[in-house]
C-alpha cells in the first residue's frame, strides 16, 4: 500500500474544511504537517485531489469520485481500531503442572483465573518434571508448576512455595511412636 491511513484521514479532513488550517485544527496537527501529507499522496500517485483556490481548497472531479470510498475505508480503519481496543488483555494461556500440582493446586488457580479473565481461553498439560520444561523452552506452554528441580539455561525458575513432607502410618507400626526418621 502506497499512502497511509494518516494520509486519508487528512485528505477527508481537508475535504470537510475545505482548508488546511482548520483541517490542522481539528487533526491537532501543525498546517505544514497536514499540507504536506495531502501533497505526498497528491504526489504519490499523481493525481490533483483538490482545486487551489486561494486558500480555500476544493475537491477536484476526482477527490469528489473518491471522497465516499475514502469515507468508507476510514470509517472501516476505525471500527477496527475499536475491535483491537475492545479485545480482553488475556487470549490465550497454556499452563502446564506436575501430577500432584495439577490434582491439588492447579484447578483452584485456573478456576480464580478463569472467573478474572473470562473471555481468556486456559489449557493444562500434565506431565513430568522434565517434559513440562522441554514444553515451556520449546514455547509449547506458557507457564508451568512444577514440584521438581531443574536447571534450564533457557527458563527462569521462581521459587513459588515451600513443601513440607509428612509421613504417617498406622498407630501398631513400628513407626508410631519415633519423633523422627533417619534417611
Amino acid at each position: 500500500m502506497r499512502y497511509t491511513l494518516r494520509q486519508l484521514e487528512v485528505f477527508l479532513a481537508v475535504a470537510k474544511d475545505g482548508s488546511v488550517s482548520g483541517a490542522a485544527k481539528d487533526l491537532h496537527m501543525s498546517q505544514s504537517a497536514v499540507s504536506g501529507a495531502l501533497l505526498e499522496l497528491e504526489r504519490q500517485f499523481s493525481v490533483q485531489l483538490f482545486d487551489r483556490r486561494g486558500k480555500r481548497l476544493a475537491l477536484s472531479a476526482l477527490g469528489t469520485a473518491l471522497r465516499p470510498r475514502a469515507e468508507s475505508m476510514w470509517a472501516q480503519a476505525q471500527e477496527f481500531e475499536r475491535a483491537l481496543q475492545s479485545q480482553p488483555e488475556v487470549g490465550r494461556l497454556r499452563l502446564g503442572a506436575t501430577l500432584t500440582i495439577a490434582n491439588y493446586v492447579a484447578a483452584p488457580l485456573m478456576a480464580k483465573f478463569m472467573r478474572a479473565h473470562p473471555h481468556a481461553t486456559l489449557s493444562l498439560a500434565v506431565a513430568n518434571t522434565e517434559e513440562i520444561a522441554r514444553q515451556v523452552a520449546n514455547f509449547e506452554l506458557d507457564v508451568a508448576l512444577i514440584e521438581g528441580e531443574i536447571a534450564h539455561p533457557d527458563l527462569e525458575v521462581t521459587p513459588w512455595r515451600d513443601d513440607q513432607l509428612a509421613v504417617f502410618c498406622a498407630p501398631s507400626h513400628a513407626f508410631a511412636h519415633k519423633r523422627a526418621l533417619q534417611d
